[in-house]
C-alpha cells in the first residue's frame, strides 16, 4: 500500500495484475503507434500543402498559356506568332518542371495510390488512409497539352484527314487494294498485361458508312467494345485497359489508354492502310509467305501415315501441328486436307496464316499480318507436298532426341547414303556421302554395323553443329541409332543412291537444303508514348539442349519492395519455351502475370525493326529493369551476351503548338481542357487534405482514450489508497491500545494477588 502511494501506480510488478498489466500495455502500445500515426498524418498533410501550391501555380500559367493562344488564334493578330509560341513552349517546360519538382509529373513520385499508416488496430494490420493520386499528374502531358493524358499511339505515315488529296479515308475505304480478311471488316489487333501473343485481342472493325477520320474512330470504338465484351480472361484485361480510338490533330489514327501500355498491330492491308501506310490510297504490301518446292502429281499415290506439317511463328503461342485425314491416299487429296486443316482452325485463321496451291506446283503459306513464321513437314518419305522429306519420330514426332532404324542388312547395303539434320526447322546440315560398298576387314564387301558407327561419328564430331548438339550413333544388334547426348531436338532426312542404299531407316529421301520460313518480317505496330520501356532486344532460338538463358525482370513495388520474375528459356527435354520468339514472349508474360499486381503491368511485345523481330518491353510503372543472361553458341536474347537494361520513359512527339492560327485554336481547346483536369486535381489535393485532418482529429481522440483507459488500470487511485492506509492505521493503533490495556489489568491482578 505504501509502495503504491509512493510509486503512484497500482501495478508495480506482473504479479500484481497480471490480466490488468496485459491490457494496460495493450493500450499502451496503441496509442505510442497512434502518436506516430498522427506524425505520419501531418506529414501527410505537409506534402499535400506542398502540392496544393504547387497546383496553384501552375494554374497562373494556364492562364498565361490561355491568353497566348487566345492572342494567335485571331485573323486579326499582326506580329510574330513564332514569338507568341516561343513563351507558350517556355512555359509547357516550366509545366513540366514544376510538376516533376512536387511529384505529379506523369509516372511521378506521388501520381500514384499513397497510403498514410495511421494504427490504432495493432501491427501491420492498422488502419491506414489511402490517397488516391494516380489520375492526378499535372504536367504538359498529363493535362492533355503535350500529347493525350494517358498513353497515347499515333499512327505514323501519312495523313489520312479530310484535308488529303489522295488518301482520305473514304478514298483508303473505297480503294480495291486495300484487301481484308472478311469483305467490309478491317482488323487491327491489341497487346497488353493478360491479352498478348496468343491471347492479344483482334478487334474487327465495320467499315460500312465510313468516310472520315472521325467516323473511324468510332467505328473502331465500336469494335473494341464488342471484343472487350468477351468472356475470356484476355477480354477482360483488355476490357480493363479502356483502349480508345481517336482522330489525332485531324489527320491520323490514334489509340489512348489511361494507364496500360499496349501495341496495335495491322491485322490486313486495309488497316495498315488507316494506319498510314500508304502507296497512294493503297496500303502498302503486308504480307509474307512460305513456299515449297514442286508438289507430285495430283494422282499419285500418297502414304499420310505419321505425316504432320507442322508451323511455328506468327505469334502462335506453341506451334500448331497438322495431322492429314487418313483418307488421303492421293497428293490432291492430301493438298486439299492440308487446305482445309490450314484455313479452317480458329487458332491460325486469328494469326492470318493461310494456305493456297495445286497439285504439280508448290504450296504457298501466307500470313496476312506480315509476321515471321516456318513450316515444317515430316512423315513425308516421298516429299510429295514438297515441304520436305524428314522422317518421323516415334508415334509421329516431328522432332526428336533419339531415333532407331529397323533392320542394317550389310550383305546387302550398297551404294551411297546420305544424311541431312536439321535443328529448330534450321536449314538442313549434310555430311559426306557414306559409301556403303566401303567395306572392313571382316566384311570386305561392304560395312558392318560397327563401321558405320564409326564412320557416323567421326562424321559427326567433324561438324561444329552435329557436334554441339551432341549427336552419337549407336549399332545395337542390326539396328542403327542416333541420338543427341544433351537432348537436342532434330530431324533426319535420309537420302541414298544406288542399290539397296539403305540405313535401315526405310526412305530414300529427298534434297532438302532450304527451311521454310520467311527470310524478313513486314508486320506495321505501334506502340504508346507515355509507357516505359526497355530497348528491344534481339532473338535467336535457342537450337541445342545444352543452351540456356535466364531473364530477370525486376520493378519496386508501392511499399518500396523489389519484385522480381525469373524466366529461363531453353530447347530441350526439360522445356521448349526458347525454341521461337513467340514462345519466349508467351512463357516471359505467363511469369509476368503470376508475379503479383507491380510486374501484372509490365508486357512483353514482339517489334519489327527492319525485318528483324525483336523483344521489347513495356510498362506502365515509373521504372523497371531487365537482366539477360549469357547463352552459349550466341543463341537467345542479345545474341547470347549478357545484358543489363533499365527502363526509359518515352516521352510524348507532339506538344501543342501557338505557331500558326489552325494550332492555336487546338491549343485553345487542349488549354481550355487543362484547366478542368487542373481543377479536378486540386479537388482531389482537397479533399485528400481534408481527409487527413479528420483522421488526425480522431487518432488523437483516440490517443487521449488509450491514455486514460491506461491511466485506470495501470495507475494508484490515491484517495482510495490514503483512506485504506488511515484505516490501516487506526485499526493497529486500536490493536496496540486495546492490547496495552489488557496488559495493564494482569499487571493489577497481580498486585492484589501480592498483597
Amino acid at each position: 500500500m505504501i509502495q503504491r502511494l509512493t510509486s503512484g501506480y497500482r501495478i508495480g510488478r506482473a504479479g500484481d495484475d497480471t490480466a490488468g498489466l496485459a491490457i494496460a500495455n495493450r493500450f499502451r502500445t496503441d496509442s505510442s503507434e497512434l502518436i506516430q500515426g498522427v506524425r505520419n498524418l501531418n506529414d501527410g498533410i505537409s506534402r499535400l500543402q506542398i502540392i496544393d501550391g504547387g497546383v496553384g501555380n501552375i494554374s497562373k500559367i494556364l492562364d498565361r498559356l490561355k491568353v497566348l493562344a487566345s492572342q494567335s488564334a485571331t485573323d486579326t493578330f499582326s506580329g510574330d506568332r513564332n514569338t507568341l509560341n516561343s513563351e507558350f513552349q517556355t512555359l509547357l517546360a516550366e509545366i513540366d518542371r514544376q510538376a516533376e519538382s512536387i511529384g505529379l509529373n506523369s509516372n511521378g513520385e506521388f501520381a500514384q495510390l499513397l497510403s498514410v499508416f495511421v494504427g490504432g488496430s495493432g501491427g501491420a494490420s492498422g488502419v491506414t488512409v489511402n490517397v488516391d493520386l494516380r489520375a492526378s499528374a499535372v504536367d504538359a502531358r498529363g493535362l492533355g497539352l503535350g500529347g493525350a493524358k494517358g498513353m497515347q499511339a499515333v499512327a505514323g505515315g501519312a495523313d489520312i484527314g479530310p484535308t488529303s488529296l489522295d488518301h482520305t479515308v473514304a478514298q483508303i475505304v473505297l480503294d480495291p487494294g486495300n484487301t481484308t480478311a472478311t469483305p467490309g471488316y478491317t482488323d487491327f489487333c491489341f497487346s497488353g498485361p493478360g491479352f498478348s501473343d496468343g491471347n492479344r485481342v483482334e478487334v474487327s472493325v465495320n467499315l460500312q458508312g465510313v468516310t472520315s477520320l472521325a467516323g473511324l474512330a468510332a467505328a473502331i470504338n465500336s469494335a473494341i467494345q464488342i471484343a472487350a465484351s468477351g468472356a475470356t480472361p484476355a477480354a477482360a484485361a483488355f476490357a480493363q485497359a479502356g483502349i480508345v480510338a481517336s482522330a489525332y490533330n485531324g489527320r491520323q489514327l490514334a489509340f489512348t489508354s489511361a494507364n496500360t501500355p499496349f501495341q496495335v498491330e495491322a491485322g490486313d492491308v486495309m488497316a495498315n492502310a488507316l494506319m498510314g501506310h500508304l502507296n497512294g490510297a493503297a496500303g502498302a504490301a503486308l504480307a509474307t509467305t512460305v513456299a515449297g518446292v514442286a508438289t507430285a502429281a495430283g494422282g499419285a499415290v500418297f502414304v499420310p501415315t505419321n505425316v504432320t506439317v507442322r508451323i511455328t511463328g506468327g505469334s502462335l503461342p506453341a506451334p500448331v501441328d497438322i495431322t492429314l485425314n487418313p483418307a488421303s491416299i492421293t497428293t490432291a487429296l492430301a493438298i486439299t486436307d492440308l487446305a482445309a486443316l490450314v484455313n479452317t482452325p480458329a487458332q491460325l485463321n486469328a494469326a492470318g496464316i493461310s494456305v493456297s496451291g495445286a497439285p504439280g506446283g508448290p504450296l504457298t503459306f501466307t500470313n496476312a499480318r506480315g509476321e515471321k513464321f516456318s513450316v515444317q513437314a515430316t512423315g513425308d518419305a516421298a516429299d510429295a507436298l514438297g515441304l520436305g522429306s524428314f522422317l518421323a519420330g516415334a508415334g509421329g514426332a516431328v522432332d526428336y532426341t533419339s531415333i532407331s532404324g529397323t533392320a542394317y542388312d550389310n550383305t546387302l547395303s550398297t551404294g551411297i547414303a546420305h544424311l541431312e539434320f536439321s535443328f529448330n526447322g534450321g536449314p538442313s546440315i549434310a555430311i559426306p556421302g557414306i559409301d556403303l560398298a566401303g567395306g572392313d576387314a571382316v566384311f570386305p564387301g561392304s560395312r558392318s554395323g560397327a563401321n558405320l558407327q564409326q564412320t557416323l561419328n567421326d562424321a559427326f564430331a567433324a561438324n561444329p553443329a552435329l557436334q554441339a548438339a551432341g549427336l552419337v550413333a549407336t549399332f545395337t544388334g542390326a539396328n542403327l541409332t542416333i541420338a543427341s547426348s544433351n537432348n537436342t531436338f532434330f530431324r533426319i532426312n535420309p537420302g541414298t543412291s544406288g542399290a539397296f542404299a539403305d540405313l535401315g531407316f526405310g526412305t530414300s529421301g529427298a534434297a532438302f537444303t532450304t527451311p521454310l520460313t520467311v527470310a524478313q518480317a513486314a508486320s506495321t505496330t505501334i506502340e504508346p508514348t507515355g509507357t516505359t520501356a526497355v530497348s528491344s532486344l534481339s532473338f535467336t532460338a535457342l537450337s541445342y539442349g545444352s543452351e540456356s538463358q535466364t531473364i530477370t525482370v525486376s520493378a519496386t513495388d508501392i511499399a518500396g519492395i523489389l519484385q522480381t520474375v525469373i524466366v529461363t528459356l531453353r530447347n530441350n527435354d526439360q522445356g521448349r519455351n526458347g525454341r521461337g520468339i513467340d514462345e519466349a514472349i508467351a512463357d516471359i508474360n505467363a511469369k509476368l502475370l503470376l508475379g503479383g499486381s507491380t510486374l501484372q503491368q509490365i508486357v512483353a511485345v514482339k517489334e519489327n525493326v527492319g525485318g528483324e523481330e525483336r523483344i521489347a518491353f513495356l510498362s506502365s510503372l515509373r521504372s523497371f529493369h531487365v537482366t539477360v543472361g549469357d547463352s552459349a553458341n550466341g543463341n537467345g536474347l542479345n545474341a547470347g551476351v549478357a545484358a543489363s537494361e533499365a527502363s526509359f520513359a518515352v516521352l510524348s512527339q507532339v506538344s501543342t503548338s501557338v505557331a500558326d492560327k489552325d494550332a492555336a485554336l487546338l491549343a485553345l481547346t487542349a488549354v481550355t481542357g487543362a484547366v478542368s483536369a487542373l481543377g479536378a486535381v486540386q479537388a482531389v489535393v482537397g479533399k485528400a487534405e481534408n481527409q487527413l485532418s479528420y483522421a488526425i482529429d480522431l487518432s488523437q481522440s483516440q490517443v487521449t482514450n488509450l491514455l486514460s483507459a491506461d491511466s485506470r488500470i495501470r495507475d494508484t487511485d490515491v484517495a482510495a489508497e490514503a483512506a485504506n492506509l488511515t484505516k490501516s492505521q487506526i485499526l493497529v493503533q486500536a490493536s496496540v491500545a486495546a492490547m496495552a490495556q489488557a496488559n495493564s489489568a494482569a499487571q493489577t491482578v497481580l498486585a492484589l494477588l501480592k498483597g
